[in-house]
């Protein structure tokens, strides 16, 4: 990846790192290096330095060795500084889960489903925002009750927060001149040297210690809430239902959160809108030259990969007179949106917004669709169960000439769900069990629910 003369990483660094190239030349002809200002910690090195890959003498500064051993001071976060921080609070590969700068757990990535990318690409450069809600697929957190008050355990609640990182210990305080508690929170991971088993439990651990700050004695507890994500993509595929219930055992409280299977979504009929069965492109409106007629699959001939997985017809550009050059457009008939999905098969040229399907709502496009440079033709959808009972139209559109300047589309269906292969729960990569446990003596107060989804 070529980047800019300054860049380290990215586009727009804005970072003044020495380049790779400069500091192998300057390392090679024995010059001091004392890079942005940084004491020198090794060398300096001669040309024989280099002729065995490890020396035998490292030419370490011996000031510098002794301050590695020497106690620094914890570097310690408040205010602003907290927005960003997001420190690794899970097991061995058992998931991401990061420990945000006021407490709150945020980049759920315990699903196998990935949703987020906080820590890959571009979000090194500009992070997501933990605090924008769509970024937060759990609600979780802990709250402090006082008299008739319910504080939220994070910036919102406490007007002085700080974070300690001390891996994989984080530390976070909460303070305010109007509560006389001041409480302090440790999470951490339960890493064990030497116990890979022990070290890999996709469990977060977080301790309070709560201290009274007033001369008053003062009446407080502390509650904890999460929100049931067992199944939250499956759900929407599935009739079923998430359970909630609270287990007490010998030394801890359990609240436990499932989710089990009644059976395949109860579901609308399929409504096949077109399969282009008849010999003409009765009910559309035809514009251009590009689009004849109805093609059968069996008559395009093998080499051209033409290969769809539903239906025998399909309407192509470059068929039947096999030319690129021909532009046009095919224009449905008005419906009204009453299935969740819209699918679709399509293949051709990948050229977004000059060719393939569009659907357009009330006269605007608000979904579209393209080829891959591929013969071979794709399912695709969109999801349209936020535009029920809208007026809408499709447009299937080959804009382009020349080289892969062609459309091809098959069967279209209106559907109420969209079914992963396997009609159980079990084994779904959002499937399981996830809780919220408190060890010691049983909570005064407990609350649980179930919830039908």
């Amino acid at each position: 990846m070529k980047n800019k003369a300054n860049d380290c990483s990215l586009n727009d660094c804005g970072c003044t790192e020495l380049k790779r190239r400069d500091f192998i030349r300057m390392a090679g002809s024995s010059a001091l290096l004392a890079i942005s200002g940084m004491p020198l910690m090794a060398g300096p090195f001669n040309r024989e330095d280099f002729d065995r890959l490890v020396p035998a003498d490292k030419k370490l500064d011996p000031g510098w060795v002794k301050s590695l051993f020497e106690r620094g001071v914890p570097r310690v976060y408040k205010g602003e500084e907290l927005r960003y921080i997001g420190m690794p609070v899970g097991g061995v590969c058992a998931g991401q889960m990061n420990l945000g700068g006021d407490g709150k757990l945020w980049e759920w990535n315990i699903f196998n489903l990935n949703p987020f990318t906080a820590t890959t690409g571009p979000n090194y450069l500009r992070p997501i925002d933990p605090y924008d809600l769509k970024n937060i697929p759990i609600q979780q957190g802990f709250r402090l009750k006082l008299n008739d008050r319910s504080i939220p355990l994070d910036r919102t609640g406490f007007s002085q927060v700080t974070f300690r990182g001390e891996y994989p210990i984080g530390t976070v305080t909460y303070q305010d001149q109007k509560v006389p508690l001041e409480i302090k929170m440790e999470a951490f991971s339960p890493f064990i040297p030497f116990e890979t088993k022990d070290s890999s439990l996709p469990a977060t651990m977080m301790q309070f210690t709560v201290t009274n700050r007033s001369p008053d004695t003062v009446e407080a507890t502390l509650t904890g809430f999460l929100q049931n994500g067992v199944c939250g993509y499956a759900r929407g595929y599935y009739e079923g239902v998430q359970k909630n219930r609270i287990i007490h055992e010998e030394g801890f409280s359990f609240l436990e959160c499932t989710g089990s299977r009644l059976g395949v979504a109860k579901e609308k009929p399929q409504i096949v809108f077109e399969d282009w069965t008849k010999p003409t492109f009765e009910g559309w409106e035809v514009q251009g030259n590009a689009f004849v007629k109805p093609v059968a699959k069996s008559s395009i001939p093998a080499n051209f990969g033409v290969s769809m997985g539903d239906g025998e017809y399909l309407v192509h550009s470059y068929f039947p007179e096999m030319s690129d050059e021909k532009t046009g457009k095919l224009i449905s008939k008005s419906f009204t949106i009453e299935q969740n999905f819209i699918t679709f098969w399509i293949g051709g040229g990948n050229h977004p917004e000059e060719s393939g399907l569009q659907l357009l709502i009330d006269g605007k496009i608000a979904f579209s669709a393209t080829g891959k440079n591929d013969g071979a033709m794709t399912q695709e959808s969109f999801d349209v169960k936020n535009y029920l009972g809208k007026k809408a139209h499709i447009e299937i559109i080959d804009e382009v000439e020349g080289g892969w300047g062609n459309t091809s589309v098959g069967k279209i269906c209106f559907v109420d769900q969209i079914r992963p292969p396997m009609d159980m729960l079990e084994g779904k990569l959002d499937e399981g069990t996830m809780g919220l446990v408190l060890f010691g003596a049983a909570p005064g107060q407990v609350a649980g629910i179930n919830l039908q989804s």
